[in-house]
């Protein structure tokens, strides 16, 4: 059981505007922020898909699913789903207030499985039926 005293109650009010005023700035500008690099980067992103050449960006980075390298994941997501069949494949990814961001396709890596044996099957175990299956395979990432 827990008891307790009020010793100062205000009552819900609409707050001045000077004591709002900059948070309603600050979030202002930075509506505006991400509305001008994302038009931005529309921009950038038909040019560079015309003349891929002209692209500059950071460094390549590899990612996966589980290797993110820290990138958001929209970023990771619009680099794994982009289609690759024509490389260098571009795609832009809206951040909201982040920004936005282009993915720049240079290579497809295929994934590094591990295949591993299970243990020996018993000779007398069965699978479907009495036969046996030709192979017993697990994968680790």
């Amino acid at each position: 059981m827990v008891s307790g005293r009020i010793t100062q109650y205000t009552a819900a009010h609409t707050q001045p505007f000077a004591e709002v005023k900059d948070m309603v700035r600050q979030r202002w500008l930075a509506q505006r922020g991400a509305e001008e690099a994302r038009k931005d980067g529309i921009a950038k992103l038909a040019a560079w898909k015309a003349a891929p050449a002209s692209a500059a960006l950071a460094a390549p980075v590899l990612v996966s699913r589980q290797e993110t390298q820290k990138l958001p994941a929209p970023v990771i997501d619009a680099a794994l789903r982009a289609d690759a069949s024509a490389l260098p494949a571009f795609a832009g990814v809206d951040l909201g207030t982040l920004g936005y961001a282009i993915v720049k396709i240079g290579k497809v890596v295929p994934t590094m499985c591990r295949l591993k044996p299970l243990p020996n099957r018993n000779a007398a175990s069965t699978h479907s039926g009495g036969r046996r299956p030709r192979a017993w395979l697990t994968t680790t990432a």
